[in-house]
């Protein structure tokens, strides 16, 4: 399971990590839950590389309005603090992983 993020804690880790992917997710939703396991697994892979988290948009709705999260899941790569890039949907690990190695 990832690292679930609150307010605090979402501005903390982007602004603590050099690059950070932030999964934004709901519990109701499937391609959430796939696309988790795929991160966990590629959380492990390169740990050294990012830190992955989750936000669920329900229990903290202002971090997903502030970056203009409509679709779910969304991934968004932070790097130095600030959004670098996005994906909607669930990808498969060897894009996702192609997408983190070439920040």
């Amino acid at each position: 399971m990832l690292f679930e993020l609150d307010e605090k804690l979402f501005y903390d880790h982007i602004k603590k990590h050099h690059l950070v992917l932030i999964k934004f997710g709901a519990p109701w939703c499937r391609s959430c839950e796939a696309l988790e396991d795929l991160l966990e697994e590629l959380s492990e892979d390169l740990f050294d590389l990012v830190k992955i988290f989750e936000v669920n948009v329900e229990n903290t709705p202002s971090v997903a309005d502030e970056f203009d999260v409509f679709t779910l899941p969304t991934m968004i790569l932070f790097k130095d603090g600030k959004e670098y890039d996005r994906k909607t949907g669930l990808h498969k690990i060897d894009t996702i992983k192609e997408w983190i190695l070439h920040v």
